[in-house]
């Protein structure tokens, strides 16, 4: 497969901008809204793809299923079968194949906006707009869980989001561990322009602490975007993972571990 044409690595918001979510980043995502126990279990592993391009399927599918590993997916309805900067995302093809693979969909919110430029209603009003893409597209598909796009939250969309699924994920580096926020569940970015994260030490961490690793990518290519990863380090990360003897399992499924929601 030719590889895919990065995308211009990610362009340096306004002042103003980038100060309104480091502030979110450490003040509100710091605040509990949805504080829930995980049931006792083996340490596990999940593997997210966001906006869900066509290489995390063509690409990372056969990787996956070599190594027996089911993934979450995070499909933007209005997204599919574009290809914003140059990077071809999923077909409805690519969305029904995966899920009938096994894999998790998850949602991503239908436009893929910013949750701290959108309002709430109009965010809650994406989220709906999305399950009803992705129910007519998957018969038999329930929502379980979100990803936050770009990783930007608000108090008012975790809300939203824990009140329609069973887990919204951040991009606030860290494990999970028994007890969690449903409404932002920590996770690791394998991404070329954050770069390198010390995985090894992490996968370490959480098998000794039976802990839950979320890993989260884009794309999956000899040559990713700055957003994504190739497939040699995906399967280095999933092998060690699972060398580490962790389970992997797609977020969603999680939800079966959940003992107490408030």
């Amino acid at each position: 497969m030719t590889p895919l044409a990065a995308p211009a690595p990610p362009v340096r918001a306004p002042f103003v901008a980038r100060l309104r979510r480091l502030l979110d980043d450490e003040i509100v995502g710091r605040i509990p809204l949805a504080p829930a126990r995980l049931s006792p279990g083996p340490a596990t592993v999940s593997l997210c793809f966001d906006d869900f391009p066509r290489s995390a399927w063509q690409v990372a599918g056969p990787l996956l299923d070599a190594l027996g590993v089911k993934a979450s997916y995070y499909v933007s309805g209005g997204l599919i079968g574009q290809s914003p900067e140059g990077l071809p995302l999923c077909t409805e093809a690519d969305v029904v194949a995966a899920f009938a693979a096994g894999h998790e969909i998850g949602c991503h919110t239908y436009t893929h906006g910013r949750a701290t430029e959108t309002p709430v209603a109009a965010f809650t009003a994406s989220l709906a707009r999305n399950d009803a893409v992705l129910r007519d597209l998957l018969p038999g598909w329930s929502a379980r869980s979100f990803a936050f796009p770009y990783g930007d939250t608000t108090l008012g969309a975790r809300r939203a989001v824990a009140a329609r699924f069973g887990f919204g994920r951040s991009t606030r580096r860290g494990l999970n561990g028994r007890m969690v926020d449903r409404s932002m569940l920590r996770a690791v970015a394998l991404e070329a322009w954050r770069g390198r994260v010390d995985v090894e030490a992490m996968i370490d961490e959480a098998a000794r602490k039976g802990a839950w690793l979320i890993f989260y990518t884009h794309d999956v290519a000899p040559q990713p975007s700055p957003f994504g990863c190739s497939p040699g380090e995906l399967e280095r990360v999933l092998r060690r993972a699972l060398a580490a003897g962790m389970t992997a399992l797609p977020v969603g499924a999680m939800v079966e571990r959940l003992e107490l929601r408030r």
